[in-house]
């Protein structure tokens, strides 16, 4: 799975899931001002332990050498990458948060892909190679 633990894996498709299904309520007004906050502290959760984990990745990957440092500091970027995106989960819960422009996601949803986790990314590749299982 390309460097992604089964764990990882397991981890990132909860939180794709939640935020599916935060997605849906997101979409009905009112609603989504309940599911938005949840979404905005979802999001800042997200940005705080993904610049933790990336702190701590960097800090390891400086007690390595050669190649396992590279693969350390390959893992704390795809850490980092989860405040990436929480930022993005913060920014759509504002949206969420007011009735009627919350439908703006819906759109968006509709002409857009959401942000996907790297296990997602590489889901897809693998569908792509073999669309048929």
């Amino acid at each position: 799975m390309s460097g992604i633990s089964n764990l990882q894996h397991t981890f990132e498709n909860a939180l794709a899931a939640t935020e599916r299904t935060l997605n849906l309520f997101g979409y009905v007004p009112f609603v989504s001002t309940v599911s938005g906050g949840l979404r905005i502290i979802y999001g800042k959760v997200e940005i705080i332990t993904g610049l933790a984990l990336s702190a701590i990745g960097i800090v390891g990957a400086l007690c390595k050498q050669g190649s396992d440092r590279k693969s350390a500091m390959d893992q704390a970027d795809s850490f980092f990458k989860y405040s990436i995106h929480g930022l993005a989960n913060v920014a759509r819960g504002l949206v969420e948060s007011v009735p009627f422009v919350n439908l703006v996601c819906f759109f968006w949803d509709q002409a857009n892909e959401r942000m996907a986790y790297p296990s997602e990314l590489c889901q897809r590749q693998i569908h792509q190679l073999n669309p048929h299982p």
